[in-house]
């Protein structure tokens, strides 16, 4: 921080986030999708070929690190931007994570290559080791834990979009 600009300010850069309510719009989209369309009964083809790494964080670890970093003593933070990191998935493992959260997934890949390119283009983690040194961040959720809640959100809510 800037003492001498009298200004506070805090930013976080995220990895993908899932959670309910995404929209199919954006290369990181089917990281969403490929669990809600299969907690509503409904088959979902991934556009990424099943060796594609996407650094992902679940929706409810994102608002905590929004909420710890705003929190955090100003004195101990070294910047004003911070990674943060969940879990890094192949898109096959975040497939057969779905799959262990609802057994009667229908899951398949077809690669599409334009979102393909985009995606590799990705790191495959965000460095989040400031944020962990500067004010204590750890994500919540790994893979499982963030698959299987996401998909109980859904069910649990069947009018969520």
């Amino acid at each position: 921080m800037r003492p001498d600009s009298g200004m506070d300010f805090r930013t976080v850069r995220l990895p993908s986030v899932i959670g309910p309510g995404r929209g199919s719009g954006g290369a990181s989209a089917y990281s969403s999708l490929v669990v809600s369309e299969p907690a509503r009964r409904r088959p979902y083809v991934v556009p990424v070929p099943e060796s594609t790494v996407t650094p992902l964080l679940y929706v409810k670890d994102a608002v905590a690190a929004l909420v710890d970093l705003a929190a955090a003593d100003v004195t101990k933070l070294r910047r004003r931007t911070y990674g943060i990191n969940g879990f890094s998935p192949t898109a096959r493992e975040l497939a057969d994570a779905v799959c262990r959260a609802t057994p009667d997934a229908r899951i398949d890949f077809a690669p599409v290559p334009s979102i393909t390119t985009i995606v590799d283009s990705w790191p495959e983690r965000l460095d989040d080791s400031e944020a962990v040194a500067d004010w204590g961040w750890s994500a919540g959720y790994d893979l499982d834990s963030a698959v299987t809640d996401f998909t109980a959100d859904l069910i649990a809510n069947p009018d969520w979009p």
